[in-house]
C-alpha cells in the first residue's frame, strides 16, 4: 500500500505489542477464539476508552456472531481475564464493547478464496476504513469516560505524553 500520510499506513500488531497511540480505527480479525485472547481484550478496552472505530472482519466460515447468550457467557468468562490484566472494567462492560463492535456490519473474508476474491474483499475493507467508521460509543464508568474525553480533546501531543491505564495489560500479555 502506498499512503501519502505515514500515520495512515496500516500496522499489524505482533504478540504483546501496544496499539499505537495515534490509532483511530482497528480491523478486528474474528474467529471463534478471538475474545479469549488477552491482547485482544486489552486492545478492545483501549479502543473503547479512546472511542476508536472497529471494523469486524470475519475470517472463519463458521464464526458465531455474538448473540445475547454469547454476550452473557463472555461477560462471565472475561471477568477473570480483566482482573488478571488489572483492569478496572468488568466482563459486563467488555461484553457491551463486543456488542457495540458488531453494530458495524462485518466484512467476511475466507482465506481459502481465490486471489481475485481476496483482492475484492481487501478493497472492501480499505474502502470502509477510508470512508470513516463511527467510533465505539460504549458507556464506560464515569472516571474512564472523563479520561477518554481528555485524551480526545487536546490532540495527539497529550495522547503521546501519557498512555491509558489499559497499557498495564501489555507488559505481561503472552498470547
Amino acid at each position: 500500500l502506498m499512503q501519502a500520510d505515514p500515520e495512515s499506513i496500516p500496522h499489524v500488531l505482533r504478540d504483546g505489542e501496544f496499539l499505537p497511540l495515534n490509532a483511530k480505527q482497528l480491523c478486528l480479525l474474528c474467529d471463534n477464539g478471538v475474545f479469549s485472547s488477552r491482547q485482544v481484550v486489552a486492545s478492545l478496552m483501549f479502543a473503547a476508552e479512546g472511542r476508536l472505530a472497529v471494523l469486524p472482519v470475519v475470517v472463519q466460515a463458521n464464526f458465531r456472531f455474538p448473540s445475547k447468550e454469547f454476550l452473557e457467557s463472555l461477560a462471565e468468562s472475561s471477568d477473570d481475564m480483566l482482573k488478571d490484566l488489572e483492569s478496572r472494567y468488568s466482563g459486563d462492560i467488555f461484553a457491551r464493547v463486543v456488542d457495540e463492535i458488531f453494530k458495524e456490519i462485518a466484512i467476511e473474508v475466507d482465506p481459502q478464496d481465490a486471489e481475485a476474491a481476496l483482492q475484492v474483499r481487501a478493497s472492501a475493507v480499505a474502502m470502509r476504513l477510508k470512508s470513516g467508521l463511527e467510533g465505539l460509543q460504549v458507556a464506560l464508568p464515569a472516571e474512564a469516560e472523563e479520561e477518554a474525553e481528555e485524551q480526545q480533546g487536546d490532540g495527539d501531543d497529550e495522547i503521546s505524553a501519557e498512555r491509558s491505564e489499559l497499557d498495564f495489560a501489555f507488559e505481561g500479555v503472552v498470547v
